[in-house]
């Protein structure tokens, strides 16, 4: 278990260090319930100690797992701000925002994760149809509108999350950074003159005040996993009912095939290839700084540098993934393998990658000016959009059949995929353990180096064309 010392020189309150030791506590604490609900599970259905597929009831259970490991992921993401901040000279890490944005998208897969859960226990209709339907938006004010659900102890902390502030803060954060201008650019924007042009200033301490709201976050989260926990062992142990799943998502079909391709792939080597990537970003960089004088107020640029950047940091994430592959990363961090691992960097490089084709969609729009909705800024909707005018359009005909065709590519289709797998339902390779959970997050950062290559060639065709 993760604990906080005091010491000089932090960032943290004594009071906010205590809170995240408190919190720490509480997720040891969680676990430790759940492991002795599986005792429980497994005396009271004996034939379920061995299996191969987990039925709906063990399905839910895995969920609330994944709900206290993104929690305590991001007590750990705190960790890791602070670090980044209080080393922010030191170009070997992470800038401290970034583990803050970490933080916060933890919190609202979390928030995700707890809406299906009890959506599911208290038997909200999901859209089979539809599934767009089934969102954490719309499945939560079915939840909320249940008459069951009324009934139960839990209602009132849900309908607490949507009716204060804590939550709508982070949304709108984690909502810029996925799929918008990043948040950190345009509080960055709004500072001072003296501030912006120090380089020197240390940004992410102008970040700090978040951490309250984040800490907020976590305090309800936990109040509502124990009750969660309670309920859900009393519907299964005692009263043996089953709960039912619309859509479970399986992963065994793609197991054996996973093995064969990282056998292919030659996984190690992506570090030399990722040094040469690293590069062509940076010159993608200089070109766009030489080539233009670049304004912020002009959102193309600022869309443009966000790009860049975080293409950087996902070059960056896939390096770590090779560190931790060759025993190396304790070279850089001074922290356990279970806040710094495979599976971290994997899952931060998954997250830049498809926030970078969401932003990139939207910069398209913004240089082809046409309107889109704000629930259709996803780059598949974007991408789609472009369908319709490509035959119109012969100044960029080229470049939009080349966006749409990237539709069909199966590297970006199934990093798609496993990023909702992972943002929106569970872990892929949660139900095969140790070493199926690394042979997956192996393979999902060789899609994020596959789909690095095809975001660098698009912004060097976006920079031919815009002038």
């Amino acid at each position: 278990m993760m604990k906080l010392n005091e010491m000089q020189d932090r960032i943290y309150s004594k009071e906010e260090i205590d809170k995240i030791n408190k919190y720490f506590l509480k997720s040891k604490n969680i676990s430790e319930l759940l492991n002795a609900y599986c005792v429980k599970y497994i005396k009271k259905f004996p034939e379920r100690k061995e299996f191969i597929e987990l039925n709906d009831n063990e399905y839910v259970f895995n969920l609330i797992e994944d709900s206290n490991f993104f929690v305590n992921k991001a007590l750990n993401d705190l960790v890791l701000f602070e670090f980044g901040t209080m080393n922010h000279d030191n170009e070997i890490t992470y800038p401290g925002r970034l583990f803050l944005n970490n933080a916060i998208s933890s919190l609202i897969i979390c928030w995700e994760r707890i809406t299906n859960i009890l959506s599911i226990i208290y038997e909200i209709e999901y859209d089979k149809i539809n599934l767009r339907n089934n969102s954490f938006n719309r499945l939560h004010k079915k939840l909320i509108s249940n008459e069951s659900f009324k009934k139960s102890n839990i209602y009132g902390k849900v309908c607490n999350l949507r009716s204060n502030h804590i939550f709508h803060i982070i949304n709108d954060i984690s909502v810029a950074n996925r799929h918008r201008i990043s948040k950190h650019l345009i509080q960055i924007s709004r500072l001072d003159k003296e501030k912006k042009e120090n380089p020197n200033y240390n940004f992410d301490i102008e970040f700090i005040p978040i951490v309250t709201i984040i800490l907020d976050n976590i305090d309800l989260i936990y109040e509502i996993l124990e009750m969660m926990i309670c309920e859900f062992e009393d519907f299964v142990i005692n009263k043996s009912k089953v709960v039912h799943v619309v859509q479970k998502l399986n992963f065994k079909d793609d197991y054996d095939l996973i093995i064969r391709e990282l056998e292919l792939q030659g996984q190690i080597r992506q570090s030399v290839e990722l040094v040469n990537l690293s590069n062509d970003a940076r010159e993608l960089l200089r070109e766009l700084v030489n080539k233009f004088e670049l304004d912020a107020k002009n959102e193309i640029h600022t869309y443009l540098i966000d790009i860049i950047f975080r293409l950087l940091e996902g070059c960056k994430c896939l390096k770590d993934v090779a560190n931790c592959i060759n025993g190396t990363i304790n070279r850089y961090y001074p922290f356990p393998a279970f806040i710094i691992n495979i599976q971290y960097f994997t899952y931060e490089s998954i997250f830049i990658i498809c926030s970078c084709y969401d932003k990139l969609g939207s910069l398209i729009a913004n240089f082809l000016n046409f309107d889109i909705k704000n629930k259709q800024n996803y780059f598949k909707c974007i991408i789609k959009k472009l369908t319709e005018i490509e035959q119109s359009n012969e100044q960029y005909k080229d470049f939009i059949s080349m966006l749409t065709k990237l539709l069909g590519n199966k590297d970006f289709v199934d990093l798609s995929r496993y990023r909702n797998e992972i943002f929106h339902h569970i872990r892929p390779g949660a139900f095969y353990g140790k070493e199926g959970q690394e042979v997956y997050e192996i393979r999902l950062s060789y899609l994020v180096y596959r789909n690095l290559l095809i975001l660098e060639q698009l912004l060097k065709e976006f920079l031919k064309i815009y002038k």
